[in-house]
This record gives C-alpha cells, structure tokens and sequence, in this order.
C-alpha cells in the first residue's frame, strides 16, 4: 500500500473540502481524514466529490457535539456514546466503500479536554487523576467484542491505534508489550488489526523501557496500518519526519509495503507536508 497524508496537518476547524482540496493540489490522493474538523451537513456528498484513497480515523466524520472518545471509560454513558460513535464511523466507512477506520483505544481515564499546546498533543487529564488500568483494559476489551459483533456483515475492516506516553503512561491503553499480547489473544476477528503509532511507540518503549523493534515484531501479524510522525520521545509533538530516524529504518520491512503508512503530522507547512510524504513514498511507495 502506499503512503498517506492525515488531514490532521491542517488547524483544528478546516473544512473537509478544504483539507482534501489542499492535498490534492499537492498530488497526493491518499488521504486519512482525521479528527481535526467540524461538524459538516451532507458530508458524505463533500466526501464522494473526490476521486481519492481514504481511510478514516477516529472522530470521524464529526458529531455536531465534540466528545473525546474513551470507549474504555468507567462511565457508562460516555462509553456507550463512543462505541455508539464509533458504529456510525463504520457505516460511514462502509456507505462510502473506504476500506478502513482507525480508532483510539480508550483512555484509563476519561480526558477533560484536547491538547490546547503545539509542543504536545496529548490528551489533558484532571491534575493528579489515577487511572484504574486493569478494569479500563477490560472495558476496552468489552467494548471492542460490541464492535467485532456489528462488524460481522460489513466489508470495512477497523485498526485499534497502539497508544504511548511519557508523563501520562499510567492513563494509556494498549501501550506495552504485555497489553498488546492480551490484545492480540483476546480480540480474533479478521476485521480487527492494529494501527501501528511509530510516534506513540518511541514514548512507550521510552516510559517502560522496553525495545521498539521487539514490540514492532510481536505487531506484525496483525498489523492493518501505520501512523507515523517524529517527536524526541518526550512528548507528542506531532512533527515533521527526519530522513535517518529509527522509525525510516523500521519501515524499510516488507511488511510496510503492503498496508497504508500515514504521516500524521499537525499544524504542518506545506514544504513539510510535501517532504515527510516523500520520504514515506520513497520507503513504501506512492
């Protein structure tokens, strides 16, 4: 598969027609629409204007309301509101013949907001909240056996994106070695896989001292897609990608060429847009 651009390189708010217009007018027409926009009436119309490869991510397309998803979340509504979310995602997906929908696994618990800093996109959590880990990694278990069943007649496939933190690795799900074997022992479906976030890898592995190619290697099998941006294994900062990283060397793995790999980056120029997709096409191809 080849490389592809996420929407979220453009400002919180930008339309979907502007987002897709933009990208295309730099050749590039495989595109992830992610979460950054606002609710649109009749976006399935705008959507289907365009001759493009998409793939969907997450809080997509957008609720009139804003909601951080959590399906992992100890409050029933909000859970519940998330899974129902996410079902609508599917069927989005499947009217519109978009072979993929990427989803966050859920937080231990529930963020009080977006990232509101260009040097960390983390999610923001109430000061000193505990997680309860254990009982959120059941109900992300739960949670994700509802969508496995509504998925049973449908043509999209669903990646859960493998998560990772560095002050937050408490509140974080799917992070860690041993989550992602439980994960892959637990969940069977042939249309449930990974999204492989090399950025969220390098905080994990960095938060729990653990070795990225190592966890790469126990993906692999199952892994559906990859996201990938640059960030000195601090924080989530979402940035442009650098020729010689680790993550470049990582994806030199036939594996990478036969699933999408997506630059994720935020609030990125032009040149970097143009830049971090070509060293992507360069590896995986275009």
């Amino acid at each position: 598969m080849p490389a592809f651009v996420s929407t979220s390189v453009f400002a919180n708010g930008t339309s979907v027609e502007t987002a897709i217009e933009s990208l295309l007018d730099l050749d590039i027409h495989n595109i992830e629409l992610s979460s950054v926009h606002a609710y649109e009436e009749n976006i399935l119309v705008t959507v289907a204007h365009y001759d493009a490869h998409f793939l969907t991510h997450n809080f997509f397309p957008p609720a009139k309301e804003r909601l951080v998803l959590n399906i992992a979340s100890g409050d029933e509504k909000i859970r519940k509101q998330s899974v129902t979310f996410i079902k609508e995602g599917i069927d989005f997906a499947e009217k519109m013949d978009i072979p993929l929908y990427t989803i966050h696994p859920g937080f231990a618990a529930d963020p009080i907001g977006e990232s509101s800093t260009k040097d960390n996109y983390d999610f923001q959590f109430a000061q000193n909240v505990v997680g309860e880990h254990k009982s959120a990694f059941e109900r992300f278990l739960n949670s994700m056996y509802e969508i496995e069943k509504y998925l049973e007649n449908k043509e999209t496939k669903i990646a859960v994106e493998t998560q990772g933190a560095v002050d937050k690795k408490d509140l974080v799900l799917l992070a860690r070695p041993q989550e992602l074997a439980k994960f892959l022992t637990t969940v069977r479906s042939k249309k449930i896989g990974l999204n492989l976030n090399l950025g969220h890898l390098n905080l994990a592995a960095n938060a729990w001292g653990f070795d990225r190619q190592e966890f790469v290697d126990q993906a692999k099998e199952n892994i559906f897609a990859v996201e990938v941006t640059h960030n000195e294994g601090v924080n989530d900062e979402h940035k442009p990608l650098k020729a010689g990283s680790w993550y470049m060397s990582v994806l030199k793995d036939e594996i990478f060429k036969t699933v999408p790999v997506i630059f994720e980056g935020r609030f990125t120029t032009e040149n970097d847009i143009m830049d971090s997709y070509n060293l992507l096409a360069a590896v995986v191809g275009e």
